[in-house]
């Protein structure tokens, strides 16, 4: 039986019992030596173990919190860089802009296939929606794949009869629309003046120019689009008959265009224009000392402007 098997007072017999024949004549001295030996460390780690035992029971139980112990070198080293952390995130730079690496950061980026560190996707998503107006206004699905999403192209108003009777249903008309993700890909070009920078502000450096690109070209995607394989654009969606903007603008034609809009959409509406028709055209119309207020007021809805 293995040591590890034999419980404490099986330990001390087999110990007693070896100490006995040390006596017999012919006995290998040296065997039993390093046997009593083997028992004796046995029972001490078996002892420290308790009292390390005891102390984390009594830690607890007075409300120190939790007890931390380190198991494993090797594994807090894997953790320092996994693809969460600052330490992958630099090493991921450094790669990019070939700069040395140390040992742990070249094991760190080959282990994980030099993905994109997470912070850098957090990054370049958080910017993205401040900097792409439109697409915090926007519904946006994040699936790797294709995906069919059922859309009602005929909804029908309810009904309402009396109690008891029988009421006919008008059934709604369902179809689908299929989505198919896109890539947006941006070369950056990085000049002599990186070398002299740090990590993180090449880091930083990085998602601001992604980003500022990127932007733009999803506020003019979700404008306009290709409607080719691609996204279609909120100006090829919309019907447009009798919303098209008149050469000369007055507060009636820019209130008729804004009445056209279906009255279950109105709450919460977004009326979109460009710079030169909100500066020309619709704060031209306003008459700042008698009426600082009065377009749109009606409406709980907003204006924004697409560069």
């Amino acid at each position: 039986m293995e040591l590890k098997e034999m419980t404490a007072e099986q330990l001390l017999e087999q110990r007693s019992a070896l100490k006995d024949q040390v006596d017999v004549e012919g006995a290998d001295l040296d065997q039993i030596e390093a046997d009593v030996r083997a028992i004796n460390e046995e029972l001490e780690a078996r002892k420290a173990a308790e009292a390390e035992k005891a102390e984390v029971r009594a830690a607890v139980a007075a409300g120190e919190g939790e007890v931390i112990k380190e198991i494993n070198k090797v594994s807090e080293e894997r953790k320092m860089y996994g693809v969460e952390s600052v330490e992958y995130r630099d090493a991921w730079v450094k790669s990019l802009i070939h700069r040395e690496l140390n040992e742990e950061e070249r094991a760190a980026l080959s282990s994980a296939g030099a993905v994109i560190p997470t912070m850098t996707v957090n990054a370049v998503w958080d910017r993205l929606i401040k900097k792409a107006d439109l697409l915090a206004k926007v519904d946006v699905s994040q699936f790797p794949t294709y995906v069919r999403f059922p859309v009602a192209t005929t909804v029908n108003a309810a009904a309402s009869g009396v109690v008891g009777t029988t009421i006919t249903e008008s059934s709604d008309v369902v179809d689908y629309v299929d989505l198919v993700p896109n890539d947006y890909v941006k070369l950056l070009t990085v000049g002599a003046d990186i070398e002299h920078m740090a990590i993180p502000a090449v880091h930083d450096w990085i998602v601001n120019n992604l980003t500022d690109s990127i932007a733009y070209a999803i506020n003019k995607d979700i404008l306009v689009g290709s409607g080719t394989n691609a996204l279609k654009g909120i100006k090829e969606s919309v019907n447009a008959s009798g919303t098209a903007i008149p050469a000369t603008v007055t507060k009636a034609s820019i209130l008729k265009i804004m009445a056209s809009l279906g009255s279950r959409y109105q709450d919460g509406a977004i009326w979109i224009m460009t710079p030169e028709m909100f500066y020309e055209k619709i704060i031209a119309l306003q008459d700042f000392e008698a009426t600082p207020s009065t377009m749109g007021s009606s409406s709980n809805c907003s204006v924004t402007m697409s560069f």
